[in-house]
């Protein structure tokens, strides 16, 4: 029985985290915003780690990688006729039977963990998406990281933002809005937890391997080739009498 005199422990650390947290600001540099509940961050930075895997992690936009798609697809059609396109299609077909299976295992009752269950559910939403479609989105996030590698605080960042990319190629994942501001209609995509977001970017690259890290290679080593040949063509040219 708890004396009138005495307050309760429970009600003691309840004092004690409002005096610890009370008007204490989010631990993110330049942000000036209080924290929000048990967290050392505000509600915005919390936002940010729940959907970029880091409060800090900017999101790599549409935009962002449409370069990068344009030199996949240039190199995609100068080898056109390497098996390489027509394997990695095989492996992203065999994933997307998976993700069915799981579907309707899971459908006939047999235990499944959930949150596998809800990343194979990303997964089979893409089923009408062209394999060569995803393909190009993942060369091109690998391109992206390895030429503009601080856009991304960890290698946590990059599995959501390749999965948050991968998840933009079917209507099943966009939602619509109207926007007083801009009087148009937006199209938003609807979030999934971060562990989903994180198992699902998982996914993807155990299924295309080292695609991704190899074509950056010879993307990189071209662009060394090109430099040295214009540094070589200078070297001539000045040497002209």
């Amino acid at each position: 029985m708890t004396s009138k005199r005495f307050p309760s422990l429970s009600l003691l650390r309840g004092v004690d985290y409002f005096q610890d947290n009370i008007m204490k600001t989010c631990v993110i540099p330049n942000c000036s915003e209080n924290t929000a509940g048990y967290s050392k961050l505000c509600e915005k930075h919390k936002r940010t780690q729940r959907r970029h895997g880091d409060p800090e992690q900017e999101g790599i936009t549409v935009a962002d990688i449409k370069p990068y798609i344009s030199r996949v697809m240039h190199r995609i059609e100068k080898n056109a006729d390497n098996p390489t396109w027509s394997l990695l299609a095989q492996r992203w077909n065999k994933l997307i039977e998976v993700a069915l299976d799981k579907q309707e295992s899971y459908s006939s009752g047999k235990p499944t963990n959930r949150i596998e269950l809800q990343a194979f559910n990303e997964v089979a939403k893409l089923k009408f998406t062209e394999p060569m479609r995803i393909m190009e989105v993942y060369i091109a996030m690998y391109l992206l990281a390895s030429e503009q590698p601080r856009r991304f605080k960890s290698d946590q960042t990059f599995l959501f933002q390749l999965a948050r990319r991968i998840r933009t190629l079917t209507d099943s994942n966009a939602g619509q809005y109207w926007d007083n501001e801009t009087k148009k209609t937006k199209r938003v995509y609807r979030d999934i937890s971060p562990r989903v977001l994180k198992l699902l970017g998982e996914l993807l690259v155990e299924t295309f391997g080292a695609a991704g890290l190899f074509i950056a290679k010879l993307e990189a080593e071209e662009a060394t080739k090109l430099q040295q040949d214009k540094a070589d063509l200078e070297a001539a040219l000045r040497s002209l009498k």
